[in-house]
């Protein structure tokens, strides 16, 4: 995202706008979610599990589990 329109947007805003435009696109119930997986390459710092914090925020039950991958 670094040097693009992005950049304004934390991974944890990219995350919630690209799980909440699925969920609308799709008409899909969040509830028949059984997990979510986000991967980043660099971790952010203020955010410890941004696949958490993107779910969360995009709606989704906090029964869901979210795991994030870093590499």
């Amino acid at each position: 995202r670094a040097q693009t329109d992005f950049k304004r947007f934390s991974a944890y805003d990219l995350g919630r706008l690209a799980i909440a435009g699925l969920i609308n696109k799709t008409k899909l119930d969040g509830s028949h979610i059984d997990h979510v997986y986000y991967g980043n390459v660099i971790q952010d710092i203020n955010t410890s599990n941004v696949a958490r914090e993107s779910s969360m925020a995009a709606g989704l039950p906090d029964s869901i589990p979210a795991t994030t991958l870093s590499m």
